[in-house]
């Protein structure tokens, strides 16, 4: 930071003399409200913006952690303990932690996160203090202390891993992620939801040269980013996983809309990549795996020949399925063709689903021909993403409303909401959620509600 940008950020703090540190966390009266609450469970920090996370001091949190009742504390959004204040001296936990769950999330889609030691050193102190109690552990790939993971710490407890943010792993060689997590023996749910650089090959997890054995028993749910079709992961599977996704992070189709926007050299994406996997390579991989007991599926996939084979495939292979989420990206990469729109063209596509009795969920990003795009507005806050017309919007409704219709005459009785990923009027895209109704007879879908789209956790 320049010294004039440095003055002008001092000229704006409040309460803190430090940018890292965020001063309304006040220790002592955080510490009075903390001692009428003998009971408490469960701690959240959120916060919603996405460019300036708040730190919170260390000497708060260590009150925190310091509850003798606490099993839960989530850190969204901010910096846990980016720096020392003038009044300590070093990171201590001179008190025993018997966490049951910990979380620490932020966001890595706008930019890399800058990464404080005192940061990396406070995470570190507290997960090997709580790691013998912890069931479910949630970090940011980028702070994630990976060594301690490794072989550093007692994880006999530990049941869930959930790691988001830029893949890296560990080791000279690098260690393939399989042997990094092999010494967690009980987790039932893996999820991997890693950004794939842009300077890096993608790398399976579990590579044909590692001879261990499949370290998780009783997985049963796991979420791989930027799949390989020579990863040996997946003929490993067991039969107790219940949840498989095959996606990327963030999806594609963040990245593809961003890049019509009229910024297609943003900061962010050209340091990650999006090496996506054919429908034969989707259904290569399926053919591999043995996962009688499969309730929810995600597949995201560059459409060929194939789309209709794999469908059918999922079907065949995964009868128990109450759940799917597909996410179909078309090779032109065209999203303003000018031909007519029939719904009933994706009748097709939809058919080889509908063996699924059990299908209660169905969430669908088509790839529809007309879907809109934003237009550049350089006046405009936030990157120059500029509205759409609310004519184009309207109509793609429209579209999304007769397509939902014809999906719940098609998948009855079962089916109970149809989600779709539409843009939305301010720029950015949201969850639009129908719910499958009948009336008179009549199977239909009724608009239920919009969600936006969490672009922090992807």
């Amino acid at each position: 930071m320049s010294e004039e940008w440095a003055l002008i950020a001092l000229s704006l703090l409040r309460y803190t003399d430090d940018t890292r540190l965020c001063g309304v966390y006040n220790s002592k009266a955080i510490a009075e409200v903390l001692s009428q609450m003998s009971r408490v469970h469960t701690v959240e920090f959120r916060f919603p913006s996405l460019r300036y996370p708040h730190g919170i001091p260390w000497q708060v949190l260590k009150r925190i952690l310091a509850l003798p009742s606490l099993q839960e504390l989530s850190v969204d959004m901010h910096r846990f303990a980016p720096m020392l204040s003038d009044t300590e001296q070093e990171l201590t936990l001179d008190f025993p932690i018997n966490l049951t769950s910990f979380s620490h999330t932020i966001s890595d889609y706008h930019r890399r996160p800058v990464v404080f030691p005192t940061e990396r050193q406070a995470l570190e102190l507290v997960i090997k203090s709580s790691s013998s109690s912890l069931r479910r552990l949630t970090m940011a790939m980028e702070l994630a202390p990976l060594d301690l993971l490794h072989n550093g710490a007692d994880w006999s407890n530990l049941r869930e891993l959930h790691l988001r943010g830029q893949y890296r792993t560990i080791g000279d060689p690098p260690l393939p992620l399989i042997a990094v997590f092999a010494h967690m023996s009980q987790l039932r749910v893996l999820d991997l939801k890693l950004i794939q650089p842009a300077e890096l090959d993608p790398q399976p997890i579990w590579p044909s040269g590692y001879l261990g054995e499949w370290p998780w028993p009783e997985l049963e749910e796991l979420t791989v980013s930027c799949p390989q079709i020579r990863d040996n992961i997946y003929g490993a599977l067991p039969t107790t996983l219940r949840g498989l996704c095959l996606r990327y992070t963030p999806h594609y189709l963040i990245h593809l809309w961003r890049e019509k926007d009229g910024l297609p050299g943003r900061r962010a994406e050209c340091r990650w990549q999006w090496p996506l996997l054919s429908c034969a390579d989707i259904l290569g991989i399926l053919r591999r795996s043995d996962a009688p007991r499969l309730r929810h599926l995600e597949l995201e996939y560059e459409v060929d020949d194939s789309e209709l084979e794999l469908l059918h495939a999922v079907a065949e292979r995964y009868p128990g399925l109450t759940s799917i989420h597909i996410f179909r990206c078309r090779k032109d990469r065209n999203l303003h063709p000018t031909e007519d729109f029939n719904p009933t063209d994706y009748r097709r596509l939809i058919m080889p689903l509908t063996p699924l009795t059990n299908l209660e969920e169905l969430t669908l990003h088509l790839d529809l021909p007309g879907t809109p795009t934003p237009q550049y507005v350089p006046t405009m806050r936030f990157g120059g993403t500029g509205p759409y017309t609310l004519e184009e919007l309207e109509e793609f409704s429209r579209v999304l409303q007769a397509i939902a219709d014809m999906l719940a005459r098609m998948l009855r009785p079962s089916l109970r909401t149809i989600t779709f990923w539409k843009p939305a009027f301010c720029g950015v895209f949201q969850w639009r959620i129908f719910d499958v109704v009948c009336d008179d007879g009549q199977w239909h879908a009724s608009y239920a509600s919009s969600a936006p789209q969490n672009y922090t956790h992807y």
